[in-house]
């Protein structure tokens, strides 16, 4: 008998990121925009989601909001306040230059870690939220066995994992075909303009800080979805799950796979956190309890360094408008 269920899990936990990814790849592929916090919107979605959704008696603890609403409003609220947070943002650091929104974006992610780390009482402090809500929570704990034509093994699948994974991987092309829309519509080309040449975009009378306010927005409120994801996904969350390394992982993925092109951006998160998943069954050596941990990190990090050296535009470089080529 095949068990399918660590496969389904690993899916899921890629889907997630992959929509994280494509929402830095608005910013960054797109717009040029340098989103160094990007871990903030998807944490902020995440605490979103959960608070909107849990119920008062279900909370670990005591916190100031525990509104017992369905999942798909925790899913909007969580696009709604992190997009918020992309225009408190945005607006005083676009116009200020990308070194100030690199810093700023930073310094985001860093305060609301820290605000939610030292404040229990708004969103459970360092014991995070526990018992969320999971959609179609009947399915949970029910697995089936499902043979196979031709005297091949029977597969062993839980059916939670299946329809999340069908949900995951719907928002996933709901995500994807956006972005591609927006890409090829002229808001699209306005933004590409301004990641290649900005004064030139300006000449043409376009106001360059309205469109790259418009992409961080959109960007951050795809982040804060992916956050939803999460914290649905696992049924609880806590600030440790949402430290810099994300952003940093999100960056690699993205270059990996090639700023700019969707597809390649999937390929990379597909490649980098799927393989960084698997890692997490590697067992510890005797000894040396952190070794793993931090050769996933070196890793990381060799593998961006070869990419700037051998193939600094990716495995899929963004390609050109047909009418171009």
């Amino acid at each position: 008998m095949i068990n399918l269920n660590f496969w389904l899990d690993m899916a899921i936990v890629v889907g997630i990121y992959g929509i994280l990814v494509l929402g830095l790849n608005l910013h960054w592929g797109y717009t040029g925009l340098l989103n160094f916090g990007h871990v903030g919107f998807f944490m902020v979605g995440a605490y979103a989601s959960a608070l909107v959704t849990l119920a008062p008696q279900d909370a670990s603890v005591e916190v100031l909001f525990a509104l017992d609403q369905p999942i798909v409003l925790g899913m909007i609220a969580s696009i709604v306040f992190a997009g918020v947070a992309g225009l408190l943002i945005a607006l005083p650091a676009i116009r200020l230059g990308e070194i100030a929104l690199a810093l700023l974006t930073l310094a985001f992610a860093s305060l609301i870690h820290s605000l939610i780390t030292g404040e229990e009482w708004l969103a459970g402090g360092t014991y995070g939220l526990s018992n969320l809500q999971k959609p179609f929570g009947d399915l949970i704990g029910t697995s089936v066995v499902l043979p196979l034509p031709g005297g091949l093994p029977s597969v062993y699948v839980n059916l939670w994992s299946v329809v999340y994974l069908g949900v995951v991987l719907g928002l996933l092309l709901g995500t994807y075909v956006l972005i591609e829309r927006l890409g090829s519509s002229p808001f699209g080309r306005v933004l590409k303009g301004i990641r290649e040449d900005e004064e030139v975009v300006e000449i043409f009378g376009k106001r360059t800080s309205k469109f790259k306010i418009y992409s961080f927005v959109i960007g951050a409120g795809i982040a804060g979805l992916s956050g939803s994801l999460w914290a649905h996904y696992t049924g609880a969350i806590t600030p440790n799950a949402f430290l810099p390394t994300v952003t940093f992982t999100a960056w690699v993925a993205m270059i990996l796979g090639g700023s700019g092109n969707n597809r390649g951006v999937l390929i990379g998160a597909f490649v980098l956190f799927g393989s960084r998943t698997m890692t997490y069954f590697v067992p510890d050596i005797p000894g040396y309890p952190n070794l793993i941990p931090t050769l996933r990190l070196v890793i990381i990090g060799v593998i961006l360094i070869a990419l700037m050296q051998w193939k600094p535009e990716g495995l899929f470089s963004e390609q050109p408008p047909a009418h171009l080529e």
